[in-house]
């Protein structure tokens, strides 16, 4: 009887181990997986992951400004930042883009800031004024400085929870005509001028043409037509429409303002970033801008050069010319200063802000 209860009690020692090494082997084993789940935790704190949004093709000259500059930041912040870029308004239109970025659908996104005058009326009114930039190169450093100093960045940008990191100095518009060639402001008196709308009008009009509003996509039909006589365009957009095709002068030298563009981020997102990462990003910014100037001015000079090779009557206008052309414009940036003033918006400032960026 005793060796039966000795061996019962052997037998129930030796379950009672094996269930003991069983807990201690599961309870290693969570405790490895709470530590792997930890330091995942960890490394994935350490690597910010932002989406970019875009409405131009990765091919795009524009868009390759954008992707310099997020391969320049997550250089300088040696992998600590990922970006994901959707292209060809994957997360929204054109038209939308302010609200995309602002909401935080994206991180980051291009805001065509001209599409939003009365949210961004400082920026998109002085932009729009000729004479300030001739070249990209020349107008860049002038809007990154005008940017992200007030007032523009507080009301133009930060009121719309929004901070620029790419805002650049778009290429200046030639006046380009079907059948009429255009060699000084007499000539183009009571001919139909395609606009953008907004300030574009009143220069047009203050060149004494007649301001029709059409979008771009409807251009070349409106062209082809004679719904309008001519448009004031850059010549790289000239070409990428196909406008080339119907046009066959320009007047080169008019130099009317393209406006500003650029690519914001979302402005809670900005302030969640450890310094040394706003700080690499306005680095990034700042080589991204440089490289974006070269290539644009330099797309516009080749597309010069392939409209004369194509064999485009191409008017030039003399120094005097060009500033026959500026003086009439005068009127313009007088009315948009006083508009500004009426509103309590400093709108000379900012136009001093941009003259005094020109090196």
């Amino acid at each position: 009887m005793i060796s039966k209860i000795m061996a019962g009690r052997a037998k129930k020692s030796s379950i009672l181990l094996v269930v003991l090494l069983i807990l201690a082997v599961t309870a290693v084993g969570c405790g490895s997986n709470q530590e792997s789940a930890a330091d995942s935790g960890d490394n994935a704190a350490e690597v910010i992951k932002l989406k970019v949004a875009d409405i131009y093709p990765k091919t795009h000259y524009v868009s390759q400004g954008i992707q310099l500059w997020m391969e320049r930041t997550t250089e300088l912040t040696d992998g600590r930042v990922e970006f994901e870029l959707y292209p060809s308004q994957q997360l929204g239109k054109a038209a939308d883009m302010l609200d995309v970025v602002s909401t935080g659908v994206a991180d980051v996104g291009y805001v065509p800031f001209p599409y939003f005058n009365g949210r961004m009326p400082l920026i998109t009114g002085a932009g729009a004024i000729s004479g300030i930039w001739s070249n990209c190169v020349e107008g860049n450093p002038a809007v990154w400085d005008t940017c992200t100093s007030d007032p523009v960045l507080n009301q133009d940008f930060v009121k719309n929870n929004i901070r620029p990191v790419l805002p650049f100095a778009n290429q200046v518009f030639q006046l380009f005509t079907v059948d009429k060639p255009v060699q000084s402001l007499a000539d183009i008196k009571g001919m139909k001028i395609r606009s953008s709308g907004g300030v574009m009008d009143d220069i047009i009009t203050s060149f004494g043409a007649i301001p029709v509003q059409i979008p771009v996509g409807e251009l070349y039909e409106a062209l082809s037509r004679g719904t309008v006589d001519g448009s004031l365009i850059s010549a790289v957009s000239l070409h990428s429409h196909k406008l080339d095709e119907v046009v066959n002068y320009c007047t080169w030298g008019v130099d009317v303002s393209g406006g500003i563009f650029g690519y914001a981020i979302n402005e809670e997102v900005w302030q969640s970033l450890p310094e040394d990462v706003q700080q690499a990003m306005l680095q990034a910014s700042q080589e991204a801008l440089q490289d974006l100037g070269e290539r644009m001015d330099a797309d516009e000079a080749k597309q010069k050069q392939d409209f004369i090779d194509q064999g485009m009557d191409i008017n030039e206008l003399s120094p005097d010319d060009q500033q026959e052309w500026l003086d009439v414009q005068a009127p313009v940036k007088d009315k948009w200063i006083q508009e500004m003033k009426a509103q309590g918006l400093p709108g000379q400032d900012v136009l001093d802000a941009l003259y005094a960026g020109i090196k």
